[in-house]
């Protein structure tokens, strides 16, 4: 040890930063959610933040970031985030829909787990989870991301030319319903077309007066059905 006083002298470099309910961690020109714990309702996670008047990319989701959040309903993923970490929404009970960016490539383990039906929690007619991924190309998810959320009564909407791809690979192929988006979307039309004449049907054969949010059984004027779903 010196036998004399020193003096040193350094900086610190704030990282952490606390937006709308939610902590952003700053790597570089980058940034991670860290913490959404506080956040309610119709939750949408932005692909900038700014801070300080400099923008910042938000490119993932850490490990844990809204885990057991009961005041969720709903959360998008923006476009640029590229990975959800493991446990990112794991028990968040009051999730109803999920809208996942087209940049998504990477969602880790559990991270949509345990997203369940209970009795306070307001459902679709279909009584499932509803999922719109935007991804033109399939992501490298954990076979465990959806493990015990209601998706085999859940919809899931998709990129019509992929939507085999998530038929056939799991855990994508455990929701109930897997429609492309061009395919969904012209419920609607549909029915405007039979002029009122076709039946309409829930997906547990209750008859319906109109369609309703979710998944809808069309039956046509000619004796065709159609399996189809109204946003």
């Amino acid at each position: 040890m010196p036998a004399h006083d020193l003096t040193i002298t350094g900086t610190y470099t704030k990282n952490e930063y606390y937006i709308d309910g939610t902590t952003y961690q700053v790597n570089g020109d980058e940034v991670v959610v860290i913490n959404g714990k506080n956040c309610a309702g119709k939750v949408v996670i932005p692909s900038t933040i700014e801070i300080d008047g400099k923008k910042y990319d938000v490119t993932a989701i850490g490990d844990n970031a809204f885990t057991w959040n009961m005041y969720i309903t709903s959360v998008t993923i923006s476009d640029g985030i590229k990975k959800i970490g493991a446990n990112a929404f794991n028990y968040c009970i009051q999730m109803v829909e999920i809208i996942i960016g087209k940049d998504v490539s990477v969602i880790g383990n559990k991270a949509f787990a345990n997203i369940v039906t209970s009795a306070n929690t307001p459902r679709r007619t279909s009584g499932g989870l509803k999922v719109s991924c935007y991804a033109e190309t399939l992501s490298e998810t954990a076979s465990d991301a959806f493990e015990y959320s209601s998706i085999s009564n859940g919809t899931l909407l998709v990129d019509d030319n992929i939507v085999n791809d998530y038929k056939t690979t799991e855990p994508w192929s455990q929701f109930g319903t897997i429609m492309g988006f061009n395919e969904a979307s012209g419920v609607k039309a549909v029915w405007a077309n039979e002029d009122g004449d076709a039946q309409i049907f829930s997906l547990d054969g209750k008859p319906m007066n109109e369609p309703q949010k979710g998944v809808n059984i069309v039956r046509m004027n000619n004796g065709q059905t159609r399996k189809m779903v109204v946003k």
